[in-house]
C-alpha cells in the first residue's frame, strides 16, 4: 500500500528524518511510536503528501510519488488525515463532516446518508444540527475522524489522535479505529506516544528515535524482543543487566552477571557479552523465606524504594544490581513491602530477552 525507501527530510539545515525505509501493507494498522521529536509526525505528513521529502522515494500502491506529479491530487483524494488537535469550521457538525463531500461534488441526498453513517460510526448519531463550537474536546476529535472517514479513504492517517483526551473518549476513538479497519478495510497509519495503545491497536509497529528507524515488527517482537538497549528502555523493558553467555542448553542461555547466573529463553544462537532485558511486570516478588528456589531465576534482594504507578506499585530492588518490579497493589499490601525488606524476585526465562552488545 505505502512504501518508503530511504526517506530523508531536512529543514533549515536540521535533519528531521534520516534514511527511513518502511512498508505498510493494505488493510493493516501500522503504528509509529517513539519519544517526542523522533520524527513520527513528520513521516506521517510525508506519507500523506502534505510535504515532500528532501531525499528518498515514496510509493502509494504502485504509483511512485514525485514532485509536481499530476497524480498528487488523485492520490490525496484517497487519503484522510486527523491531527492531534482537531480543526473545526464554523457552523454545525453536519457542515464540518460534509465539507469533503461538497468539494467532491457529492449530491445532497447521498451526502446526507454518508454523513449520518460516519456520525453513527463515531458514536455521534443525531449530532448533525449541533454547533461544533459547543462540543467537548473528545467529541470534536470524533467529528474530525468522521470528516476523514466520510469520503471512504483508502488510507487514514492519525497523528496522536488521543493525546489530549480523557480515557472514555480515548476508548471510543480506539473502537472507531478498529471498526474502520474491520468494517471498511481502511489502511491506517497512526503516530502515538501511548505504548499501551500501540499494543492494543496496531498489527505492526515502527520505533523511531532522533529521526531514525530503530526497529519494526509486531507488538510482541517490539515489546518483548527489542533489538537495542534504546528500544528496550523506550518500550518499558527497563531492567537492563549486562553479562556474558556461559552456555546454551535446549533453547535457554545461561548468562553470568554480577553474583548471579540468569536463564533466558533464546530464539537463535547468541554468544559473548549481552544485555538481559527484563520487563518489570514479569517479576514476581515474595518474602525471602518463601523463595521459589526451583525457579531458574530466583534473586535475593533488598527493597530500596516503593512508589505508586497508577493501579500498580513500582518496587526498586538491590539484587547485586538494580532491579525494578511492578506488582499489583494487593500484592504490595500482603507482602508489606517497604524499604529495607529482604525479598525474593523470580522471573520466567521467557520473560526476559537477550540483546547482543557490540
Amino acid at each position: 500500500m505505502i512504501r518508503c525507501e530511504e526517506i530523508g527530510w531536512e529543514i533549515e539545515g536540521k535533519t528531521v528524518l534520516d534514511n527511513i525505509s518502511i512498508e505498510v501493507a493494505p488493510g493493516e494498522v501500522f503504528g509509529l511510536i517513539g519519544p517526542s521529536g523522533s520524527g513520527k509526525s513528520s513521516l506521517i505528513r510525508i506519507m500523506d503528501l502534505l510535504v515532500a521529502p528532501t531525499s528518498g522515494r515514496l510509493w502509494i500502491d504502485s504509483t511512485e510519488v514525485s514532485a509536481g506529479s499530476t497524480d498528487l491530487v488523485a492520490l490525496r483524494r484517497r487519503m484522510g488525515m486527523v491531527f492531534q488537535r482537531p480543526a473545526v469550521f464554523s457552523g454545525d457538525v453536519y457542515r464540518n463532516v460534509s465539507i469533503g463531500l461538497g468539494l467532491r461534488g457529492e449530491r445532497p441526498h447521498s451526502a446526507r446518508q454518508l454523513v449520518e453513517d460516519a456520525l453513527e460510526m463515531v458514536g455521534l448519531t443525531g449530532f448533525g444540527p449541533r454547533r461544533a463550537s459547543t462540543l467537548s474536546g473528545g467529541e470534536l476529535q470524533r467529528v474530525a475522524i468522521a470528516r476523514a472517514l466520510v469520503t471512504r479513504p483508502t488510507v487514514l492517517f492519525l497523528d496522536e489522535p488521543t493525546a489530549n483526551l480523557d480515557p472514555l473518549s480515548t476508548q471510543v476513538i480506539e473502537d472507531v479505529v478498529r471498526r474502520a479497519q474491520t468494517d471498511l478495510g481502511t489502511t491506517i497509519v497512526m503516530a502515538t506516544h501511548n505504548l499501551d495503545q500501540g499494543q492494543r491497536l496496531c498489527d505492526r509497529l515502527a520505533v523511531m528515535a532522533t529521526g531514525r528507524l530503530m526497529q519494526t515488527g509486531t507488538p510482541l517482537e517490539v515489546f518483548y524482543r527489542p533489538r537495542t538497549r534504546q528500544v528496550a528502555r523506550f518500550v518499558g523493558a527497563e531492567n537492563l543487566v549486562d553479562g556474558t553467555v556461559e552456555r546454551q542448553d535446549r533453547g535457554v542461555a545461561f548468562v553470568r552477571t554480577t553474583g548471579n547466573v540468569l536463564a533466558v529463553a533464546v530464539h537463535e544462537p547468541v554468544f559473548g557479552t549481552v544485555t538481559v532485558a527484563i520487563r518489570p511486570e514479569e517479576i514476581v516478588l515474595s518474602h525471602d523465606d518463601s523463595c521459589r528456589t526451583d525457579s531458574p531465576n530466583h534473586l535475593h534482594g533488598r527493597v530500596t524504594a516503593v512508589e505508586s504507578d497508577g493501579p500498580l506499585v513500582r518496587v526498586s530492588l538491590d539484587c547485586g544490581f538494580p532491579l525494578v518490579a511492578l506488582v499489583r497493589r494487593l500484592t504490595y499490601l500482603s507482602l508489606s513491602l517497604e524499604p529495607g525488606l529482604q525479598v525474593c524476585a523470580v522471573f520466567d526465562p521467557n520473560g526476559a530477552h537477550l540483546i547482543a552488545r557490540t
